[in-house]
């Protein structure tokens, strides 16, 4: 499957345990957002784990065009959030794997949507919802929610279809 370079590059250096936890040893802890409502999860599901494994082996052709700039992949890459916040760039990645293994296995890899649970989905929305309430308190990071809300729509859309995915892929 050809992905953007620029995608595979963003997602293939997160370092996730076997267990799905993201390590935060290497980040700064004392100037992290505190949302009064949402508490980030720094961790991935085993469906992620599964699709980093596929980008660092090498799995995916890359293409060198660039993301489209009205993606959150294209808002990110293209601000300082990875200096500015790196707990926050981070969870971004998170966001964005955690949805592309979503994606890819939906068209690709259906008979992975079996390793994805419905907590799965809700720890991403959450952080989605951290996210966007972090972004809020940055003028220069507003043009970022959208694309997030836009996300979290779908995700709705998918936890609540997902036996309906998985079964539609059992006949072919």
């Amino acid at each position: 499957m050809k992905q953007h370079s620029d995608l595979i590059r963003f997602l293939s250096d997160i370092k996730v345990t076997s267990d799905g936890t993201v390590p935060m040893s290497n980040l700064e802890h004392s100037d992290i957002f505190v949302s009064e409502l949402y508490e980030p999860e720094y961790s991935v599901s085993v469906l992620a784990i599964m699709t980093l494994s596929y980008i660092n082996n090498g799995e995916f052709e890359e293409v060198s065009t660039p993301v489209h700039p009205e993606t959150i992949t294209g808002k990110v890459l293209s601000s300082d959030l990875s200096t500015y916040a790196p707990e926050v760039y981070l969870l971004t990645r998170l966001i964005v794997l955690e949805t592309f293994s979503l994606v890819f296995s939906i068209h690709e890899r259906r008979d992975n949507l079996r390793y994805v649970s419905k907590r799965d989905i809700a720890r991403v929305k959450n952080n989605i919802n951290y996210l966007t309430d972090y972004l809020g308190t940055e003028d220069k990071y507003l043009n970022m929610i959208e694309p997030l809300r836009n996300i979290h729509v779908s995700l709705g859309y998918i936890e609540h279809q997902i036996d309906v995915i998985i079964s539609s892929g059992r006949g072919r």
